[in-house]
């Protein structure tokens, strides 16, 4: 199971920013996007589907990441994967006079094998894009608003990993230190993790503009985790608990704002069962409770009429006594268009630390981890080539890594360098923005 998950949480930027409305306020549909002329033609065929009710999107995400030392040596060398995603969402107002409704559905593929595909790496997923090659249906929801949208309801086959704990930058680093949730997250619960898709659902509040509250129940299916699942069994019979969710925050866009921030607090509980490493003969228990706050404040922003800014951000995940990890904290720099005259270039800078539960690393036959810190850094630098298409190289630092499959193996510090290329062509395109509720 913990193999599993390893390549289990999201990795394309351009969709979460796209798919979760986060990075704009949810004021509008069918927003167009600028568009470079060579484009004009397909750029007026998409402005066409819009103003029919129909929204595509379309991306590929290549990661190429160098082990040049530390670790389990036998994984030195590159390790290329990729990700592509292929979406539409249906304006079900426009095709068929539903006020308020809509219909998402993505499907999406994975390849290649990741630094952590074998069991001797760190604690956290930093390649989480990674295959074998795999085409599934990841999510086909129906979205419902209310009240002129002030209450908003999602339900179907989906997943909480693009609903909470999760912001605009949450995925703008390659390794997936916070990319959807914090990276501890994907280990400490059994709720299966984008791309694996479940029944569930949520409901969004916003009580003022500025100002949420949601909450979400996902059905624990761990034979929707891994790549056997092509995302079409639909039946509960391998169902195995409820993980519910709830998360209050504040929100402000750029448009908005001139220093725009999101504050938000929350907490999950997973009913499903999972083994006690401290106690003799490892017996099972039900019910884990995890807790998180995240805080991201834009401090520098000179022009209004631009999104030049720098942004500062953290956020703390603590968990009860049930998991490997008693909590994991992060902080970082996030600066959108460094230089003025590259607008679409961004700089991040982010550092966590892996507060591990030594206690329930502990089995029969094993004594438990021997250290109970690990740390994380990374540094990259986006290269915007065009809207929608951006070059990313990196470098990442790990002070000892620590992994669940073995956790009383002590390896080196790790360094890590590599680069992403991502390219989401409804954005190259120019493509019309359907604006989630």
């Amino acid at each position: 199971m913990k193999n599993m998950r390893f390549g289990l949480c999201l990795g394309a930027t351009a969709l979460v920013c796209a798919w979760t409305g986060i990075s704009a306020p949810a004021s509008a549909q069918g927003i167009p996007t600028s568009s470079i002329p060579m484009f004009d033609s397909i750029n007026a065929m998409g402005k066409q589907m819009a103003a029919s009710g129909i929204y595509p999107t379309l991306g590929y995400v290549e990661d190429f990441s160098w082990l040049t030392t530390g670790g389990q040596e036998s994984k030195h060398g590159g390790h290329p994967i990729g990700h592509a995603t292929a979406g539409v969402t249906f304006d079900l107002e426009t095709i068929a006079g539903i006020p308020g409704a809509s219909l998402h559905v993505i499907i999406e593929e994975r390849n290649g094998n990741a630094i952590q595909g074998s069991p001797a790496e760190v604690s956290l997923p930093l390649q989480a894009d990674a295959g074998p090659v795999k085409y599934r249906l990841t999510q086909f929801f129906w979205e419902q608003g209310f009240d002129h949208d002030r209450i908003d309801i999602q339900v179907g086959r989906t997943e909480p990993t693009l609903e909470f704990a999760v912001s605009d930058i949450s995925c703008q680093f390659v390794t997936s230190i916070i990319c959807a949730q914090p990276g501890t997250w994907y280990f400490a619960n059994k709720n299966g993790a984008y791309p694996a898709t479940e029944w569930g659902g949520r409901v969004n509040l916003a009580i003022t503009p500025e100002i949420y509250a949601k909450v979400g129940a996902y059905d624990d299916d761990p034979g929707g985790n891994g790549f056997q699942s092509a995302g079409f069994d639909w039946n509960t019979s391998k169902s195995t608990g409820v993980f519910a969710i709830a998360e209050l925050g504040y929100l402000t866009g750029f448009s908005a704002v001139q220093l725009p921030a999101k504050y938000d607090a929350g907490f999950y509980y997973d009913t499903s069962q999972y083994t006690l490493g401290d106690v003799p003969k490892n017996p099972t228990k039900t019910d884990r409770v995890a807790g998180y706050i995240q805080l991201q404040q834009t401090v520098w922003r000179p022009d209004r009429s631009t999104n030049q800014s720098l942004t500062v951000f953290g956020g703390a995940l603590i968990y009860d006594n049930s998991a490997a990890y008693r909590g994991q904290y992060y902080a970082g720099l996030f600066d959108r268009a460094p230089f003025a005259s590259r607008p679409l270039d961004t700089i991040g800078l982010i550092g966590t630390l892996v507060d591990i539960n030594v206690s329930n690393t502990r089995t029969a036959t094993s004594p438990g981890a021997p250290w109970s810190r690990e740390w994380i850094m990374e540094l990259n630098y986006g290269i915007g080539l065009a809207p929608g298409v951006t070059l990313k190289p990196y470098v990442n630092y790990v002070v000892d890594p620590f992994n669940q499959a073995e956790p009383t193996n002590k390896f080196k510090n790790e360094v890590i360098v590599g680069g992403q290329i991502s390219i989401a062509l409804d954005q190259l395109f120019g493509f019309p923005v359907f604006v989630p509720h």
